[in-house]
């Protein structure tokens, strides 16, 4: 189940699949082709989600369904993480092959050299 900004990326074979989207506003404008995704990384509104989890107010989540293999590589991460660490930066990380602590501190390392501008959090597993 997803709500809001946090991402699941899969690794498999050193193919990156993002499992989730996020729950953003300008998520729905570029879909809806009102702003192209070059202007979401300055956009001032670029955090505020548009489903997420809120007292007071039922949201249904995105159910996804993946069958995991054995050397599968899967990332939980915050947006302190994908804000900070660009898309091919964070894909060349996950791709090394080396052993998840290893690459979960090098990704955090990466997130506050680069000024993240939230907290960063992340999990990763490797089956």
């Amino acid at each position: 189940a997803h709500l809001g900004d946090t991402r699941v990326v899969l690794v498999r074979s050193g193919r990156i699949e993002h499992v989730t989207q996020d729950h953003t506003l300008l998520r729905s404008l570029v879909e809806a082709g009102r702003l192209s995704p070059e202007e979401v990384a300055a956009h001032p509104d670029r955090a505020v989600l548009n489903r997420a989890l809120a007292a007071g107010a039922p949201t249904a989540p995105d159910l996804l369904v993946r069958r995991l293999e054995p050397g599968d590589l899967v990332l939980l991460s915050t947006d302190g993480l994908h804000a900070a660490v660009d898309p091919a930066e964070l894909a060349g990380v996950l791709t090394s092959g080396g052993e998840p602590e290893t690459l979960a501190q090098h990704l955090v390392d990466l997130a506050l050299a680069a000024g993240a501008p939230d907290n960063v959090g992340l999990a990763l597993a490797q089956l």
